[in-house]
Formats: structure tokens, C-alpha cells, sequence
């Protein structure tokens, strides 16, 4: 018998909390290799031994078919070890970057196909998962991940969960989460039931129009049945929320009956993040839910606790983040009981902790490709790999903040955390500010933060910190996933962001060139912005000043688009003040969804920048319906910036800034850039909005992006 090879294989990536051990083990086991394999904090490290050919041929299967994401092989000739079989080894940690960790994973089919299984011993067990499925990063308090490093760890395995653990044949061997009825949490409810008389009474609750708070696997959501309008409304005021809600459909067929699907969304409302997909409504319920803007946004069961609810009432429920204004989602039982005690009727609980709470991931689909608007659960934390070594904390902006951290070409991008206006959210920042770089592994290495002094996370970076402007932020961010070569323009159209100049930006495209030095290519023609942190909520305000009124109070010259945008339709007619965010915005845009002609108007340039006033007699013609000026106000933006674009050098042209979260507008520019020979790179994974500033300052940093005539690298 010729002697045994033997193979050391280093493997990083997205790695643990899929059922990779389990995989490889059968694979070794199916070729009777000898070795073993075992996880490391930052990855996965597999010694095998056998004749090369064999060695060859798990290789071959292990690129191939491993689970996981990102995957990275490092082989080295290794001296042949004692083993006589393939073992799991017991888990160390290391130094290394601890970047393997998946995100929550929505029930998958088996989990979900045993719920409903009379005869499984887990039918209608809220808790069921596997290897596949269930909460990740929201229960892991370190890597690697194994169940001591996680809330499963207090509970117990019964003698039935402990011989699948250690079945090699079972889909749940070696899965971190394995429990059952016998073993695992239960749910309650604030005045003691447990189990199905828990789930019982929070449903009769919201059969008669009360508000649930639900605790998931990442926190905790309102529940009222979005078919009782009244129910709907005192959630509202409750809650004082005027923002578009959220439904928890009970089945995908009740998906297909009530908005518009193309295949794109019908993978994503499916997909192992299960986000809220934004979608073209057909049905009634979204007037109550998302008023005037023909969208609802819906999202299918992700756990076997909304199963368990859904399962019994057959019906569509409203799922709202369980959070205070300002304040983070709440995910302590504690915490909810106090903080929700007027908002809420009853309470379902359980007793595993959630390390963090984690939003409900959205996400739209527009020109055919999913865009990711919030990193919540499942879409974060991301792994994205740098050209340029650095080290680095991306500290983000002020709005839809979250961090990312690079070491060497390693970037990770953390979950959503909100706006940085109000002490709680202020608090959960710096509380991740201090934690992720411990959890990951990483040296947090130089702070970057926004130019504003004024945004909150300027104002919580060290004395050290360097700045990135805004929109550059927001262009590396898109670089980051389809890393053209210069030169390439970036589009970079939002509400507002300091610009190296003093004034506000919002409306540029940047060209890049080699060595990534930008320069402002054009922009729109500025206006006086009134002053104030509420000037988002009126956007009559803007529209007056569009009209040639002098404000009266201070103003600030300004050339955003998002602005632009709802003071134009603010001219229209459309409303003279925002209930939320970017309403009068998204109105705009529906009409223009709902047109069947459009009126035709143009820009005009001053030079390379985009002139508006040619436009505003036309939007301001009440002889012509909204929808119409809401059309052909789409139709002349999206000429007017591929127009810009072709001033540029290169053909592909990066799309960055919460005004391309507008469906419309995308898919007519991506319909007139394939006319131009122009090349449009969308965000995907990273969102067009500020959740992208702190992935794009650190790339922005790591590549040198600068000035063009500026010496100062970064601004």
C-alpha cells in the first residue's frame, strides 16, 4: 500500500453556520479519507490524508459543492498524521479575521415541510431549525460558531437531539440551534401560558383589532391584522408612525393575489433572507398600509414562531419594527414589557436571548435586479473583499447609519441602526462603535467619517478621524461591487451631503480617473435651500424658492436632486409638507408608475449642469393631470443625466444616493443607456442610500480616492 498524502486546507469566507463541517465530513467520510476537520474564528482548517487521486477529487468536490459564500482555499503538503478516520475536532480560536459568520437564515423548506408534519416530533414547534436555517448572527455572542458562543448554549439536549447531533446522517448533525419540544424555549406570554395556549391567546388578541408584540428570532414586531383598518389605525397612532407598513403574508399565494410579482421578487420574498420586498400592489389592503404610493411591501414567514401565529389565523398581518422613535428595535423581554406597555395589548414572548436585534432586511427590484434599501436580517453583516489593503472604521453619515471595518482586503459591513438623531440609536452605535471590531476580529484602525461636523457620527469620531465627502462615499460604495476600471463617471443624486466646497451637494456626476482623482463634472443649477433640520418635511417651502420667492429666514446654496425632486412636486400640487421621509417623493413617483401619457418638458444646461426652470411652468400647469407632469418629469430627468453622463470619459457610469431608491427613474435610464452604448452599474447588495457611506469610506480611503488639484487624500 503506497503511503498516504496528506493535504493542511485553510478555508475563510462565509463558512460557518451552514452546515460546512457536516458536508465536508461526508464528502471525507464517502472517500475514505482520514483527518479532520474543525472551526477556527476565522475559518474552517481540514486536514485530510489519502492516495493523491482521491486527495484530487475532494478537492475538485470541495470548491465545487461546499456550502457557504465567498469561499477562499489555502492547500499546503502537510506530514501524514495518526488518524485511522475523519473526525469533527473541537472548535479553537485564532487571530485571524473573523469574518465567517452568515447572517439569520430564514426557515428552509425541510424545517418548514416538518411544521406542518403531524407525525414529526417538531410539528408546530416555533423554534425548528437545521443546519441550513435559523438565527446566526443575532444570538452569537463570539466566534467561532459553535453552541457554547451562542444563547442556545443554556439549553440542554435531550437524548433524541443529542443522537441526530451526532448522527452523520442527519440533516441536523453538528447544527448549533438543534432542539425540540423536550429541550429547547418556549413561548409565553406576560400573564404565564406557555407554549399553544401562548400563541392562542396573542391570536384571539388579534382577531379583535389588538396589537401583539411578537418576539422573533431578531427582535420584536407589532402584529395587528392588516385587514381590520380600524386595528391598522390605532397602531398608527399608538405609535405615531405615518410610514408606509409593512404585511406578514400568510402564504405566497396570497402574495400572488394581491401585488404584481416578476420573478426576481417572487426568488427574493423566497430567498433565505425572506426581506420585505417591495412590490406593485393590486389588491385593497395597501391604501391602509401604504397610502398613495401603489406599493406594498411584504414579506413571507421567517420563523417557525410566525408559523405558529400565522398558521391559526389564515390571514395577512401588519409587522412593524417594535421600536420607540429614535430609539433601537428592542429585542429584551424586559425592555418590551416596560417600553411598549402603551402600544401594546399582550405580549408573546420567549425565553432564548437575542444578543442584538436586527431590523427586517427591504428590499426592491428595479431594471430586473434586486437592490437591497435596509441591511437587516439576513443581509447582514456582509463580507466584501478590497483590491487595496487597509485598515479601517467606516463610521457613516447621520441617517441609516451603520459601521464597516477593513483589515487588510477584508471589509465587513454591519447591520442597519437608524437615524442618529435620537439617544438611542445614538447609544447602539457606540455600543457596535466598541464591540464589532472585538466580535470580528479586527483592529479598528483609522476612523473615517463624513465632512458634515454636524452628523452624529462626526461628532462621535476620535480627534484622528479622517473625512471622506459624502458622494464619494456613496460612488466607492457602488465601485466597491462592480469595480470598473477608470475611467467611469458616478451619478450621485440624494437629499443632502456636505460638499469640499461648503455648499450642500446632492445632484453630481463625478468622473474617475486613473488613480481614483475625481472631479465634479456637473451637477444642477444651485437654489437657496431654507435652513434647518426640518426642511425635508416641507417641501412647499422649496417649492416657493424654486418660484422665485425669497425665503425669509436663513437659506444655504444647494444643489441637491432629492430636494429638487419634491419641491418640483411640491409645485405640482402634490403636498406642502412630508409626513415621512420622502413621501411627496414617492408619490411623485407612483403617479408617474400610473400614467398612460406623459407631458414633455427638458431640461435645459448651464454649461455641464442641469438647468430646472425651463420645467417649472410645465409641472406647475394644473391643466394637465399630475400623472402626466409626474411622467414626463421622469422621462425629462433620466434624458437629462445619461445626457450629462456621455460628457464623461469611459462608458460606465455608477448609480449612488437615495434618489435612485425611485423605480421609475432607474429602469428609464437603464432603457436609455442601452440606446447610448452607456454601461448603468447599480447597487445590489450595499443600498443606494447612507446605509452604503461607511462601506464606501472605507474603500475610499483604501484606494486614495482624491481630488483632482486637492492634495489632501480624501477630500
Amino acid at each position: 500500500m503506497p503511503k498516504p498524502d496528506c493535504r493542511h486546507i485553510q478555508v475563510t469566507g462565509l463558512v460557518q453556520g451552514v452546515g460546512f463541517r457536516p458536508y465536508v465530513y461526508r464528502l471525507a467520510q464517502r472517500l475514505g479519507l482520514q483527518g479532520e476537520i474543525r472551526n477556527r474564528s476565522s475559518g474552517v482548517s481540514i486536514t485530510v490524508q489519502g492516495q493523491m487521486a482521491v486527495l484530487d477529487q475532494f478537492l475538485t468536490e470541495l470548491r465545487r459543492n461546499a456550502p457557504g459564500q465567498r469561499h477562499e482555499f489555502s492547500v499546503n503538503v502537510a506530514a501524514a498524521t495518526a488518524h485511522s478516520d475523519f473526525v469533527i475536532a473541537p472548535s479553537q480560536s485564532d487571530a485571524g479575521i473573523a469574518g465567517t459568520l452568515l447572517a439569520d437564515q430564514a426557515i428552509c423548506e425541510d424545517c418548514r415541510r416538518e411544521f406542518h408534519d403531524q407525525s414529526d416530533r417538531r410539528y408546530h414547534y416555533p423554534f425548528i431549525s437545521c443546519t441550513s436555517c435559523g438565527p446566526r448572527f443575532s444570538i452569537c455572542r463570539r466566534l467561532p460558531w459553535d453552541r457554547i458562543n451562542t444563547s442556545w448554549s443554556r439549553f440542554s439536549l435531550c437524548a433524541a437531539c443529542r443522537q441526530e447531533y451526532e448522527s452523520p446522517l442527519d440533516r441536523r448533525f453538528h447544527a448549533v440551534g438543534i432542539s425540540c419540544p423536550d429541550c429547547g424555549p418556549v413561548l409565553f406570554t406576560a400573564d404565564g401560558l406557555q407554549g399553544e395556549a401562548a400563541v392562542r391567546q396573542a391570536c384571539a388578541v388579534l382577531e379583535r383589532g389588538g396589537v401583539v408584540a411578537v418576539k422573533g428570532g431578531a427582535g420584536f414586531h407589532l402584529l395587528v391584522d392588516a385587514q381590520n383598518p380600524a386595528a391598522v389605525a390605532r397602531l398608527r397612532e399608538r405609535k405615531r408612525r405615518s410610514k408606509p407598513l409593512a404585511v406578514l403574508a400568510p402564504t405566497f399565494e396570497w402574495v400572488l393575489e394581491n401585488a404584481h410579482t416578476e420573478a426576481a421578487e417572487r426568488a427574493a420574498l423566497k430567498g433565505s433572507a425572506a426581506p420585505i420586498v417591495l412590490l406593485k400592489a393590486c389588491g385593497g389592503i395597501h391604501e391602509s398600509l401604504a397610502p398613495g404610493l401603489g406599493t406594498l411591501g411584504v414579506m413571507l414567514p421567517s420563523s417557525g414562531i410566525q408559523l405558529s401565529i400565522l398558521r391559526m389565523l389564515q390571514r395577512p398581518l401588519v409587522a412593524t419594527s417594535a421600536n420607540l422613535s429614535g430609539a433601537p428595535l428592542i429585542h429584551e423581554n424586559d425592555t418590551a414589557l416596560s417600553a411598549l406597555a402603551g402600544i401594546a395589548d399582550a405580549f408573546l414572548l420567549h425565553d432564548l436571548d437575542l444578543v442584538q436585534g436586527l431590523d427586517d432586511a427591504v428590499l426592491r427590484v428595479m431594471a430586473g435586479q434586486p437592490v437591497s434599501l435596509r441591511l437587516g436580517r439576513g443581509f447582514a453583516p456582509q463580507i466584501h473583499t478590497v483590491p487595496v489593503a487597509h485598515s479601517s472604521l467606516g463610521c457613516g453619515a447621520h441617517l441609516k447609519v451603520n459601521l464597516a471595518m477593513q483589515e487588510r482586503h477584508t471589509l465587513i459591513v454591519g447591520p442597519y441602526i437608524g437615524d442618529l438623531q435620537g439617544a438611542g440609536n445614538r447609544q447602539r452605535y457606540l455600543q457596535q462603535k466598541s464591540t464589532m471590531p472585538a466580535f470580528f476580529q479586527i483592529d479598528a484602525g483609522t476612523e473615517v467619517t463624513d465632512l458634515h461636523p454636524d452628523y452624529g457620527s462626526s461628532v462621535e469620531a476620535d480627534d484622528h478621524a479622517l473625512t471622506v465627502p459624502h458622494h464619494v462615499a456613496h460612488a466607492m460604495a457602488v465601485w466597491l461591487e462592480h469595480q470598473p476600471e477608470p475611467p467611469f463617471q458616478a451619478l450621485t443624486w440624494d437629499g443632502v451631503g456636505l460638499g469640499p466646497d461648503g455648499t450642500v451637494w446632492g445632484g453630481e456626476c463625478l468622473q474617475f480617473d486613473a488613480g481614483m482623482e475625481w472631479q465634479r463634472l456637473g451637477s444642477i443649477r444651485p437654489f437657496q435651500l431654507p435652513a434647518g433640520h426640518d426642511i425635508a418635511r416641507f417641501p412647499g417651502r422649496i417649492a416657493r424658492v424654486l418660484s422665485g420667492e425669497t425665503y425669509p429666514g436663513r437659506s444655504i446654496a444647494c444643489s441637491s436632486m432629492g430636494r429638487l425632486i419634491e419641491g418640483l412636486a411640491a409645485l405640482a400640487g402634490l403636498r406642502e409638507e412630508n409626513l415621512f421621509e420622502a413621501q411627496v417623493a414617492m408619490e411623485w413617483e407612483a403617479l408617474g408608475h400610473r400614467a398612460s401619457q406623459a407631458l414633455h418638458m427638458d431640461f435645459s444646461w448651464v454649461g455641464a449642469d442641469l438647468d430646472w426652470r425651463p420645467l417649472l411652468p410645465l409641472v406647475a400647469d394644473r391643466s394637465v393631470s399630475l400623472s402626466a407632469r409626474a411622467l414626463g418629469f421622469h422621462q425629462a430627468l433620466a434624458r437629462a443625466a445619461l445626457r450629462q453622463c456621455r460628457l464623461g470619459r469611459g462608458d460606465s457610469v455608477l448609480l449612488s444616493g437615495g434618489v435612485f431608491q425611485n423605480r421609475l427613474l432607474v429602469e428609464l435610464m437603464v432603457a436609455g443607456a442601452r440606446e447610448l452604448g452607456l454601461k448603468l452599474l447599480l447597487p445590489g447588495r450595499l443600498p443606494p442610500n447612507d446605509g452604503s457611506i461607511a462601506a464606501g469610506q472605507c474603500v475610499a480611503l483604501a484606494m486614495g480616492a482624491k481630488q483632482i488639484g486637492v492634495a489632501q487624500q480624501c477630500a
